[in-house]
């Protein structure tokens, strides 16, 4: 279980870890298994760092969007498969999230806010 706010106290974010657990799944990973735990380790970091580099504060909604997305690309890339994705992802909460980054997150649908 990954509890909510370990992104502001574990230094990572649930919804990477949430992606590297994905991948620990679908390849049946231990901590015994070198690729395995490889591959899930190299997911949840993948996630981390686009997460990373659109900054905070939190929004949990946009980090999902965002390691979603870096694992459809990861899924690609490593073991061949597409995953659908019809449309690009628009927030209409940035009103009632007051962290919103507003037009700095890629998500944000110029709703008005506050």
């Amino acid at each position: 279980m990954v509890r909510g706010g370990s992104c502001g106290t574990h230094g990572t974010c649930g919804a990477a870890v949430g992606t590297g657990i994905f991948v620990s799944l679908i390849t049946g990973s231990t901590p015994l298994k070198k690729q395995e735990w490889s591959l899930a380790n190299q997911m949840t970091a993948r996630s981390l760092m686009v997460i990373a580099r659109h900054g905070g504060p939190r929004c949990c909604k946009r980090d999902s969007w965002l390691a979603i997305g870096e694992a459809v690309t990861f899924l690609l890339e490593r073991f061949g498969v597409t995953l659908p994705v019809e449309e690009a992802a628009r927030c209409e909460f940035s009103d009632i999230n007051r962290e919103c980054l507003l037009e700095a997150c890629p998500f944000y649908a110029g709703y008005p806010t506050r």
